[in-house]
């Protein structure tokens, strides 16, 4: 399924309707795909470069996206490539590179490691539902909306190291909860 945005309609930012879409969508995956050069390009400078580069490349393809797919695997495919292309430059112009294979390995290790993080993120996320009402409202409070343990403590009328304390506890059976679902 293809979604025609064109033409752009302008939004309060002065943007296009499709560039808000696109940086919302790249907002997403930011941290990922970052993550992602930087395991299949070893060099801190050269991989803020390709990941320049893969930037500019979603934008221009940007219309090429199908929408109701993952963007996420998309960016990630188009980094995959820019970063083979990095390698090849690297093999013509410094005389060394990592093989396909080597660079095939990085990406399927880094894939593990999402999925890994992903299915944690899941058990955290069943593990505080599991938590009684009053720890569970703490943790939503604290961690999810930014509310500080000093204000938590003053909205509910207790010291802020009895919020502190309370943390401490719900963290630890969180862990456990967490540990105990991927044993």
């Amino acid at each position: 399924m293809t979604v025609d945005l064109h033409p752009p309609e302008m939004t309060k930012s002065g943007r296009s309707g499709r560039q808000e879409i696109f940086l919302e969508l790249l907002d997403g995956v930011y941290v990922d795909l970052h993550a992602y050069v930087r395991s299949l390009i070893l060099n801190r400078s050269d991989s803020d470069d390709v990941l320049q580069d893969v930037c500019v490349v979603l934008w221009t393809k940007f219309d090429e996206f199908e929408f109701g797919t993952s963007f996420r695997k998309w960016a990630l495919a188009v980094a995959y490539q820019r970063a083979r292309a990095y390698w090849r430059d690297c093999k013509r112009y410094r005389g060394f590179a990592l093989t396909e294979q080597v660079l095939a390995k990085f990406s399927q290790a880094f894939d593990a490691s999402i999925e890994i993080q992903e299915i944690r993120e899941r058990l955290l996320t069943d593990c505080i539902e599991k938590l009684p009402a009053r720890d569970r409202a703490v943790v939503q409070n604290v961690y999810f909306e930014g509310v500080t343990p000093a204000d938590a403590a003053a909205s509910r009328g207790v010291s802020a190291s009895a919020i502190y304390n309370q943390l401490s506890r719900v963290r630890q059976k969180i862990g456990a909860c967490v540990d105990r679902s991927l044993s």
